[in-house]
């Protein structure tokens, strides 16, 4: 039954939860960087879920680069934000894995955000 419903009664069935947990997962496979783009209505992944794995990965001094789209949900709905996450993308790829990139401008009318992490007691305490 562990296996199935993730049960955190037994040693086993709380180290399988942990191990499935994003802010784990990400700090496991991410050893370079990582850009965040988030919606700020997201119904699906709540901000402050990216406000965690943020924390966590600056905590471990690993570089994250954070932009919250203010006006945005589950995917980036407006043109404006999408051309400016896209020129944010490109900027961060040839900074991190090398290339050519045309100079950042933000654009015109997007509602992006560059965010320091809101540190709450569960971010905090490594939760």
């Amino acid at each position: 039954m562990d296996r199935r419903t993730k049960s955190t009664a037994s040693r086993r069935g709380r180290m399988s939860v942990r191990r499935s947990w994003g802010v784990t997962w990400a700090l496991q496979w991410t050893l370079i960087a990582l850009l965040v783009g988030q919606g700020l209505n997201d119904p699906r992944v709540n901000v402050r879920e990216s406000d965690q794995i943020v924390a966590a990965m600056r905590a471990k001094s690993l570089a994250v680069e954070y932009v919250v789209y203010t006006d945005e949900g589950h995917g980036f709905a407006r043109q404006e934000n999408r051309l400016d996450f896209y020129g944010r993308a490109e900027v961060f790829l040839a900074k991190y894995l090398g290339g050519r990139a045309e100079p950042f401008t933000p654009v015109p009318g997007a509602s992006a955000e560059v965010r320091e992490p809101v540190t709450t007691p569960q971010a905090s305490a490594g939760r």
